[in-house]
């Protein structure tokens, strides 16, 4: 190992589980909730709140065919936020790993662009292989802006937290 490659190691951050962790939870939350309130504000612009998220619960708990009857319920609104919820932890999981390799190792920094493409197109993906007409009926703008809110929001957070990432952007192409 060269002597800029020691310097380089023993300056980079250690890695700590319990921060990954816990700012992997909060940029979940944070995405979680920013497009939990788009669609709260797109619902309620249309004149029906929470229409969107008793669509989502209707089509995880009931299955594709009740969606047309859908009305809003309770219990499918908290279904489909725990389940919500849930993926954008683990997606604020994943990026917060990423981001702190990226800390240490700049090349790590393809990864986190694969994870926001994967993010972009997660839900079209699933929406297709579920079949019937929720984009149609969420529009695929909403999605997307939706999307991107919640990336840049969980981004911001990330950035905040480790302020040495612009350091590492700098030196992305050294490895």
């Amino acid at each position: 190992m060269s002597t800029a490659e020691q310097s380089r190691s023993s300056s980079a951050p250690r890695i700590s589980l319990a921060a990954v962790f816990s700012d992997g939870l909060y940029a979940g939350v944070i995405g979680a909730a920013i497009v939990a309130l788009w669609f709260l504000v797109i619902d309620t612009i249309a004149g029906r709140p929470l229409h969107t998220p008793t669509l989502l619960g209707t089509l995880l708990i009931k299955g594709t065919a009740a969606m047309a009857t859908a009305t809003v319920d309770a219990a499918m609104v908290a279904a489909y936020t725990a389940v919500h919820v849930v993926a954008f932890v683990i997606v604020g999981l994943m990026a917060s790993y990423l981001v702190t390799l990226f800390d240490r190792y700049p090349a790590a920094g393809i990864a986190l662009i694969f994870l926001f493409a994967f993010s972009e197109v997660g839900f079209f993906v699933v929406s297709a292989a579920l079949g019937g007409d929720l984009l149609g009926r969420l529009g695929p703008w909403a999605v997307g802006i939706g999307n991107l809110l919640a990336s840049a929001g969980m981004a911001l957070y990330l950035w905040k937290r480790h302020p040495n990432l612009k350091q590492s952007l700098g030196r992305i192409w050294e490895q």
